[in-house]
């Protein structure tokens, strides 16, 4: 039974973030007041060739670590946007699942750290799913990390 929890658990976490696939572009881009968004990576696209790039050449020079490189490659979502009020650029590290918990919450904040090595521009950490406990909720909020649900 214990198994069967599990396994359903996962299949919730794999269907949400197949349907964030679908809609995150405008459910960030409504939420951040972004224009001009793009994934740049997910975990059900590819990555794109110029953050590769960059990824790599940053743990060639020592900027980032292994494990930092390994959290990027990890990471549910990262997207690239502008600001709508000023074309400012910001990146965003999106961590997904069904019932957001604390894992979720640090490696949203975690990426967004490497983000911003990586690109110098502002970085939104944040997590989506389809509830968070509210005391995760707090914690969220007091580590910077915004919770869409």
């Amino acid at each position: 039974m214990k198994q069967v929890s599990i396994d359903t658990g996962d299949l919730k976490d794999i269907f949400l973030e197949f349907l964030l696939a679908r809609s995150i572009i405008s459910i960030a881009s409504q939420r951040f007041g972004l224009r001009r968004a793009r994934v740049m990576t997910s975990c059900v696209d590819v990555m794109n060739e110029d953050m590769r790039g960059t990824i790599d050449e940053a743990l060639s020079e020592g900027r980032i670590s292994n494990q930092q490189y390994v959290r990027i490659e990890q990471t549910d979502y990262i997207l690239r946007a502008r600001r709508q009020q000023n074309g400012s650029e910001i990146w965003i590290a999106l961590e997904a699942s069904y019932t957001v918990g604390s894992e979720d919450i640090d490696r949203a904040k975690e990426s967004a750290a490497v983000l911003g090595v990586l690109y110098g521009s502002p970085v939104i950490a944040a997590v989506a799913g389809r509830s968070i406990p509210p005391d995760l909720e707090e914690r969220a909020e007091l580590a910077g990390v915004q919770a869409m649900i």
